[in-house]
């Protein structure tokens, strides 16, 4: 993280100990997460596009990679 001021840091801090709060600050990770193996090949992301007046809805998938033939 920079030590710049103007970035909003949360709970985290310059200081060696917690000055301005009661409870220990904290910092990292706060949801689970996991790891998974993908193929070569898959979606690294997906954007859905309504369109309410034609009824339709469009889809952009990117790859990770060009398919085969």
């Amino acid at each position: 993280d920079p030590f710049d001021l103007s970035v909003p840091r949360g709970k985290q801090d310059w200081q060696a100990s917690p000055h301005a709060i009661w409870y220990h600050r904290t910092s990292g990770i706060w949801r689970s997460l996991w790891l998974e193996a993908v193929p070569a090949l898959h979606i690294e992301s997906l954007h859905w596009t309504p369109d309410l007046a034609r009824r339709l809805v469009r889809a952009e998938v990117r790859l990770s990679a060009r398919p085969a033939d």
